[in-house]
């Protein structure tokens, strides 16, 4: 799963002799080690996830070889911390909304279902021809100063993605570096095209005094027939 889309490729090298003799010479070397698809690519995507915090989980991934198709059932990933302008803390116990400088946040994205069609991992990048899931994705995210609170609530419904590819993202030490680089990763991705079929976002903004919990704004919006191409 895309995550946040829910979830950016470079031109490739140009065909110089040089660099086609190093690209042999690391397939004859191990190619395991330059490309890897299927289950290990997968994991490298878990992998690369977990290095930025994220907490990921899943309750089956099934790889059919003769298709190049990977599923997965119940997948959820999780990201939460607290970062401020002063001293940076992190962890799951400080996503709630907190007083005093700083901001709490936290992410989840959850799928039931997806199929993802040539998965392919190649050192830093990562791609995939197809990436679909058919059934309800929920993303939330929260965002709270501890005197206002923010909370998204998005359904995505029939999310198709042709072509998908992205740069896989490098561990990074502070809480605010981490949610950059999960950012980038999601944002600066490309693919030919996405479609979704319906998405619905619930949104409410509260204003938090104490331990009263005021409402301010709230707001349903749905869209059918998304079309992105990029």
């Amino acid at each position: 799963m895309q995550f946040a889309a829910l979830l950016v490729c470079r031109l490739p090298f140009p065909a110089l002799l040089s660099l086609a003799m190093v690209a042999f010479t690391t397939l004859l070397s191990g190619p395991a080690k330059a490309q890897t698809t299927g289950t290990e690519a997968f994991e490298a995507y878990v992998a690369a996830l977990k290095r930025l915090g994220v907490e990921v989980s899943q309750d089956t991934i099934h790889y059919d070889k003769p298709t190049d198709t990977l599923k997965t059932d119940n997948m959820r990933m999780h990201l939460s911390g607290r970062f401020s302008s002063g001293n940076e803390t992190s962890g799951p116990d400080t996503a709630g909304p907190a007083q005093g400088d700083g901001l709490s946040f936290a992410l989840t994205a959850e799928s039931p279902a997806c199929a993802i069609s040539g998965l392919v991992v190649r050192e830093t990048e990562i791609s995939a021809k197809r990436w679909n899931c058919s059934d309800d994705v929920a993303f939330s995210m929260s965002l709270s100063d501890g005197s206002y609170e923010f909370v998204s609530n998005q359904t995505i419904s029939g999310l198709e993605t042709t072509n998908y590819r992205a740069i896989l993202p490098e561990a990074v030490s502070s809480e605010s570096g981490r949610l950059l680089a999960l950012t980038r990763f999601v944002f600066l991705a490309s693919f030919d095209e996405q479609r979704i079929a319906s998405l619905v976002d619930d949104w409410k903004f509260h204003a938090v005094r104490g331990d009263k919990r005021t409402l301010e704004i709230h707001s349903i919006a749905r869209t059918d027939g998304l079309l992105a191409r990029g």
